[in-house]
């Protein structure tokens, strides 16, 4: 998680946005997604007063001149669901969301935000239907050499451990 002053988030919208507009070549197919760590639509996006979050104009601008689209608020335009939360404070912002090039919106079949265990921000999702054409159920295959490999076994043993130490509380 990035906790950072107002400009230090300033600086890496920037950055962001000036790689961006080094490697892409007209209208490039982008997809990004993660926490902006600032808003877009205050009135949709934020529940209490946080003015650590407001939306940052050089961020909008960058999405509105190359073509991005917030697909989560293009799905779903009037919702108000948040991605991220301070609840000692009682605050409650979408920070997290997908940017994706406008010519793909056609290809999304879903977005969504998700519960996220221990953590004080949800998961954003996307879906992209890629093809039209039926798969069929697929297979799962195990490599069986890796069950004669001590150390990988140790490392699954290992894994089963933590993940029940963690959830046992629950």
């Amino acid at each position: 998680i990035f906790f950072a002053k107002n400009s230090e988030k300033d600086i890496f919208h920037k950055s962001f946005i000036n790689w961006i507009n080094k490697i892409q070549v007209n209208d490039d197919v982008i997809i990004a997604g993660g926490d902006w760590n600032c808003v877009l639509k205050r009135n949709l996006d934020t529940r209490g007063i946080s003015y650590a979050y407001l939306p940052k104009m050089h961020f909008k601008q960058f999405i509105q001149k190359n073509n991005r689209v917030d697909i989560w608020r293009k799905v779903y335009p009037k919702k108000k669901q948040f991605t991220w939360r301070q609840l000692s404070l009682n605050l409650y912002s979408r920070l997290d969301y997908w940017l994706i090039s406008r010519t793909l919106c056609h290809l999304v079949a879903s977005t969504d935000i998700r519960p996220a265990l221990k953590c004080d921000h949800n998961a954003i999702s996307i879906k992209l239907k890629l093809s039209d054409e039926k798969r069929g159920k697929g297979y799962w295959k195990l490599n069986n050499n890796l069950l004669c490999d001590d150390l990988y076994k140790e490392n699954i043993v290992n894994i089963i451990k933590k993940v029940e130490g963690e959830h046992t509380h629950i």
